[in-house]
């Protein structure tokens, strides 16, 4: 809707099908008719449930109808509920309904803002990115009155939005050096320069000097410049060349790699640059054989060079490095062992996520291994699960691909079993795996440089993480090392793991990489498990009181609900056995949403009495997106389960045999 675009960038969403942005009705009639088709009108998305948009947009019918319809005004977004937005971009008629039916009252230091309809409209909203370009824009080439501005805004305001004050300041065109050295005093520590990669690019190389005498960070021309070298012309890289030089200490050692850029493996995290034409390429390459440029370059994709004619091959020839002939890191298996007692049983069983796979990591010097768990997150609104791109609560169909999974990282101390800060990144499709550093034999974890999701980027350079000391305290991390990342490129001769020399990527079922948690938990505690089972199927209480005062996996309880329906014994002692699994509902919960759930639920339609289904009914109303009641009420039609698909579709709101409207 017009109205609606965030502060800065841009939604990454494809417009609905039968949606119009015509009016605020055409809004309206679209949200109905979601509405009935089961849409959640307190999810999350962009930071914001549909309540809060409609106020930030502008748009007063469409929040008053929101309210009428379910939408809850006290959840918040990034801190304000629906009052406080009210009250920040000026919906005086949204506040006084707010006001009048739900009791909420506005932020004391700034009551007068939402006033009764009729009253005098208040200052129009100023959003807070406007106002650091202000700042910065109308004194940028004056530097006390820059330092007098930058004072006057809230504390906070510029380091949230200093990515608007930089090239506002830039934009103004020859300030003085004590303008940015102003505007780095502000920023004080948030600010040293390494986090706006190619920032130096984009503005005019006259400026660099009084960047440079500001303290702007230049000992990485690769940092500072991205991909302005490899896209560049080569009559503008000879034009700007000697400024290249004398502002960056490094740019004649990495001056080849620049240029070479968009040729090279992707690397994760690495700007992607774009390609000139063959001509061009070549003109850049004998202008750096001209200024004497000698450094070869590590990760080539020589298959990119295939149809490269003749003359360009040759000029690119000196500049491609050799494969290394050792290869500095190799695989390794850790040291560490790990015993799975009551203590990490408990851990698990009450973790709070649902734990999907397992992995055991070695931390230096540590005979016992922690623990990296991969899960599904879970919202703390009873919606759904977590979007790991674009809020709390994970949607079907978003624009990028949600995050399969997350990790978290346990290591068991004195103290108990406590959480480790790391860096893992969480769009990899696998876990990292051990590998040694030949030079050092520092122990490193691999991530193979596979990405999930259409926003993730391509297949890339496998990179490392590393254990680094915090505050006394172990963190897994990827180093900030450009040799690392230098002998990967060497070491491999194409994005993947399986592509770099000497590594031999471990299998799943390897508990040093990855097993599924409830593989990991039989052939740690398959004893236990066992002793579970056989208690369930024969019905022996006592037995099982004695098992269930401990820590019970809720993998077992799902184990053994399919154990009980795949058995030959008769329904009425079945339902005995289903009866005593589905008195505890919260591992029942956990065994729902555990991996397998969904066939789970699947397979006790073919069986299980609809009279019996009450505790699962339960935990689907209150939980419908993580429960996924449409699914089952599916299946029970297509297996003939009449009343089994009518109590689904009274939990869904419908009579007996409605349809959902797509």
């Amino acid at each position: 809707m017009p109205g609606a675009e965030p502060e800065t960038g841009s939604w990454n969403t494809p417009e609905p099908e039968g949606f119009s942005s015509d009016s605020e009705k055409s809004l309206i009639a679209y949200l109905a008719r979601q509405q009935k088709a089961g849409a959640d009108f307190n999810a999350y998305r962009h930071n914001g449930t549909l309540l809060h948009h409609a106020i930030r947009a502008g748009k007063p019918a469409t929040a008053l109808w929101l309210l009428q319809h379910g939408a809850d005004p006290k959840l918040k977004a990034e801190g304000a509920d629906a009052m406080e937005l009210c009250v920040r971009f000026n919906q005086p008629k949204v506040g006084k309904v707010l006001s009048e039916k739900y009791s909420m009252s506005p932020p004391a230091i700034q009551r007068t803002s939402v006033v009764p309809a009729g009253a005098a409209a208040a200052t129009p909203h100023v959003a807070p990115y406007q106002r650091v370009q202000e700042a910065v824009g109308k004194n940028a080439k004056t530097p006390a009155a820059l330092d007098k501005a930058l004072a006057a805004l809230p504390a906070g305001m510029l380091a949230e939005h200093y990515g608007v004050a930089l090239p506002a300041l830039a934009k103004a065109g020859n300030v003085p050096a004590d303008s940015w050295r102003t505007l780095w005093r502000h920023l004080g520590k948030f600010w040293n320069g390494q986090y706006d990669a190619g920032f130096a690019a984009t503005i005019p190389f006259e400026q660099w000097p009084a960047l440079v005498a500001a303290g702007y960070r230049n000992d990485s021309a690769e940092r500072a410049l991205g991909c302005m070298v490899a896209e560049s012309t080569a009559a503008d890289l000879k034009l700007k060349w000697p400024a290249l030089e004398k502002n960056f200490s490094d740019f004649r050692q990495v001056a080849a790699r620049m240029v070479l850029q968009s040729y090279r493996i992707p690397a994760v995290g690495s700007p992607y640059c774009s390609r000139l034409d063959e001509k061009e390429l070549k003109a850049k390459l004998e202008w750096l054989r001209a200024s004497d440029i000698k450094a070869q370059v590590s990760g080539i994709a020589t298959a990119e060079m295939k149809d490269f004619a003749p003359a360009t091959k040759l000029a690119m020839q000196p500049y491609i490095a050799k494969p290394a002939d050792k290869p500095r890191f190799s695989s390794v298996t850790p040291q560490c062992k790990f015993t799975l007692d009551d203590a990490w049983l408990k851990h698990f069983a009450t973790a709070d996520v649902p734990l999907y796979g397992i992995s055991l990591v070695e931390v230096p010097g540590e005979a016992q291994c922690a623990v990296l768990a991969s899960w599904e997150p879970r919202s703390e609104y009873p919606t759904g699960l977590v979007d790991g791109f674009t809020g709390p609560t994970w949607e079907s169909t978003p624009s990028c691909a949600d995050v399969p999974e997350h990790q978290v990282l346990w290591r068991n101390t004195k103290e108990g079993i406590v959480k480790l800060e790391h860096e893992i990144d969480l769009s990899s499709l696998n876990f990292p795996a051990p590998v040694r550093d030949n030079v050092s034999g520092q122990l490193y974890y691999l991530d193979n440089g596979q990405r999930a999701g259409k926003c993730s980027g391509p297949e890339a350079l496998p990179f490392l993480y590393e254990w680094q000391r915090k505050d006394g305290q172990w963190r897994l991390a990827a180093p900030d090392s450009r040799e690392l990342q230098e002998a990967l490129f060497a070491q491999c001769s194409a994005a993947g793991a399986e592509n770099c020399k000497g590594i031999k990527w471990p299998a799943d079922g390897d508990p040093y990489y990855y097993m599924p948690y409830s593989d990991f938990l039989r052939r740690f505690a398959g004893e236990r498990r066992s002793e579970y089972l056989a208690a369930v199927m024969a019905l022996d209480k006592e037995k099982l009181q004695k098992i269930e005062a401990g820590p019970l996996p809720a993998t077992w309880v799902g184990e053994a609900i399919s154990a009980v329906g795949k058995s030959d014994l008769p329904l009425a002692e079945k339902r005995k056995r289903i009866a005593h699994l589905f008195y505890d509902h919260e591992r029942l919960a956990r065994a729902m949403e555990d991996l397998g759930g969904y066939d789970l639920l699947h397979a006790l339609v073919a069986w299980l009495p609809a009279e019996d289904w009450a505790p699962i009914f339960g935990l689907m109303r209150q939980y419908p997106y993580r429960f996924y009641p449409q699914g089952v009420r599916q299946e029970a039609e297509n297996q003939k389960k009449a009343r089994l698909a009518c109590d689904l579709d009274n939990l869904l709101g419908l009579v007996c045999g409605e349809k959902l409207e797509n």
